[in-house]
């Protein structure tokens, strides 16, 4: 009898033992249901927080699409460097007659240095926005004046300044072109001057350097301009070496 007792008192224990097992694990199981419902997770103190695009890039993805309403707002948008060398070619029409010019433009430190080649012929100008020096291949000597507002380094080089053009045109046409495999991106502009001139503009995304320039008068191509180099240099880059010397060697806006 004592035996049976005692079997039948390790069988309750055990019962109950397995009973409160149980009621921990459903226990346990409704907590982590309750916490696996949504709610606000603060990030950590220590996770690095991811840094906003330059303000540049954020007015440049202002604009998703370019066109006739906006193409002079995503143009103001662009800077071009305040140190880089290129090339053009301008070509004049007239007739079956053309005549080509090479041009090189050095700037660096807030100094221009332009060359044209024109007729078997270099002529130089040097200017610091100011005091504009102008020689000839061979010249010992540079003639000096004032670069007033009516002459423009643009004017010098023979590039239009295609800003200051748009600003009082008329604008037929603006969007976004890809050049062919490059990554290069380009805005292409087509607008008529008060003076009834057509123009062409093809401008460089983001440097806002013209890579070419179509001008029609009575619907003949006459004038154009195509850009057939650009480096972005340093004003300590060697291409700039002598460029800001005059015919003598002197350089006058040295610092």
């Amino acid at each position: 009898m004592k035996a049976r007792s005692g079997a039948k008192t390790a069988a309750i224990v055990l019962v109950s033992a397995l009973f409160l097992v149980g009621l921990m694990i459903l226990a346990y199981r409704i907590m982590t249901l309750r916490n696996d419902k949504p709610g606000i997770t603060l990030p950590d103190a220590s996770t690095p927080v991811e840094e906003q695009p330059p303000q540049e890039q954020q007015t440049a993805d202002r604009f998703v699409t370019v066109d006739t309403t906006n193409v002079l707002d995503v143009l103001e948008t662009l800077r071009t460097a305040d140190s880089f060398y290129q090339q053009f070619t301008t070509t004049l029409f007239w007739g079956k007659e053309q005549s080509e010019r090479k041009v090189e433009w050095f700037q660096a430190r807030g100094i221009v240095r332009i060359n044209v080649w024109e007729a078997g012929r270099k002529r130089s100008y040097l200017t610091d926005g100011n005091v504009l020096f102008l020689w000839y291949e061979g010249e010992t000597e540079a003639a000096e004046r004032n670069l007033d507002q009516d002459l423009s380094l643009e004017d010098l080089a023979g590039v239009p300044e295609y800003k200051k053009e748009l600003v009082q045109a008329e604008i037929l046409e603006a969007s976004y072109l890809s050049s062919g495999s490059s990554e290069q991106e380009i805005v292409y502009v087509s607008a008529v001057l008060p003076s009834g001139s057509h123009r062409q503009y093809w401008i460089d995304l983001p440097t806002g350097q013209l890579v070419q320039a179509d001008i029609m008068e009575d619907q003949q191509l006459s004038y154009q301009v195509l850009q057939t180099s650009l480096e972005q240099a340093g004003p300590s880059d060697p291409i700039f070496e002598d460029a800001f010397c005059l015919p003598d060697g002197t350089e006058p806006f040295r610092p």
